[in-house]
């Protein structure tokens, strides 16, 4: 990759420097970003003095983009079809930051800014989907028998594990397939956990917008 000249602002510097850690992976240094970057380290580490603060500031950026988009109302009434629908941004947001979510993933205690900043934010995001689910279950597009706490714990277990690690799963078992190839995949294999309580509203519902199972 070509050096990157006219970095001005930090904002520029973590876009940057997520598309060089998505490009070179996670082995890559402070110094090596700011070599590629084509300035000094210490122009990085005045703002962001570890990997770990230029990674929390990453992650910041990505959940502020994900929050951001939930807010946008779609045309007509939340069901199950407009759920799917709200996935597709959701995937690509995920991939274009997709060195955030490895990194994370590999994360320890010890690290414990990056540690707490992620702790908190996917509770939150785990809350949220369980609104999602039992709003689902209200507008009558999944069966109420989801929210039994002995299933309960289970699909919201394999729903989250799955809208997450398909990222990786990309990168360590598809590596000889695109993201465009395996997005729809993916998406299909996330709602297939709601297959067993999906209800004729709801199959009518994701049919309209092109999935079936």
């Amino acid at each position: 990759m070509a050096l990157l000249k006219g970095i001005k602002s930090k904002g520029e510097l973590l876009e940057q420097a997520r598309v060089l850690l998505n490009e070179e992976g996670l082995g890559i240094t402070l110094a090596d970003l700011a070599s590629k970057m084509n300035m000094t380290q210490g122009k990085i580490t005045y703002h962001f003095p570890t990997k770990d603060h230029l990674f929390v500031a990453l992650a910041q950026r990505y959940e502020d983009i994900q929050m951001n988009r939930r807010s946008v109302q779609f045309p007509g009434d939340f069901d199950l079809g407009v759920f799917f629908l709200r996935s597709a941004e959701a995937m690509d947001n995920q991939y274009d930051y997709r060195c955030v979510i490895r990194y994370i993933a590999t994360s320890v205690k010890a690290q414990s800014a990056l540690f707490e900043h992620s702790r908190s934010y996917y509770k939150k995001n785990k809350e949220i989907i369980s609104r999602v689910i039992e709003a689902l279950v209200e507008v009558k597009s999944l069966s109420p028998k989801i929210l039994d706490p002995a299933i309960y714990d289970i699909l919201l277990f394999q729903f989250t594990s799955l809208f997450t690690t398909w990222v990786i799963n990309l990168e360590i078992y598809d590596t000889d397939k695109t993201y465009q190839e395996m997005k729809p995949v993916y998406r299909k294999g996330i709602f297939a956990c709601f297959t067993p309580f999906t209800t004729r509203k709801g199959k009518t519902e994701l049919k309209k917008v092109g999935l079936e199972f």
